[in-house]
């Protein structure tokens, strides 16, 4: 017996939305994927608004690591980080083809947190 299968080609975009980290921690980009590709799309790379791919890596180079789980992590942020939009390239398993997301993600960096308390002594 012989079994032919079949693989529709369906379009999808991936997503990267922007994330909000305080100076000095650790961002996380995500590329979002449609529930009908996930099984057989994997992020591949992640291209920086100046063209810098950053791949995979299994240690932290500088101040990027992109995990195998297709995270992108950028470490010990600065306001300097707000600077750059990031997009995700992914690659099918079985057809190989890439596709690239079309939004790009950015940090956007604050300020660390200093509390400070104030007394008011009111007079009557």
């Amino acid at each position: 017996m012989r079994c032919l299968g079949y693989m529709m080609k369906q379009r999808f975009n991936p997503q990267v939305y922007d994330d909000f980290v305080v100076r000095g921690n650790t961002a996380v980009l995500r590329c979002h994927l449609p529930s009908f590709v996930r099984e057989y799309v994997v992020v591949d790379s992640w291209i920086r608004n100046d063209d810098h791919v950053l791949k995979i890596t299994e240690t932290k180079a500088r101040s990027y690591t992109v995990l195998r789980t297709g995270e992108l992590l950028i470490h010990e942020t600065q306001e300097k980080d707000s600077n750059w939009s990031y997009r995700c390239q992914t690659r099918h398993r079985l057809t190989g083809e890439m596709v690239t997301s079309v939004s790009f993600g950015k940090i956007v960096v604050t300020g660390k947190w200093h509390w400070q308390l104030f007394i008011h002594k009111c007079m009557n």
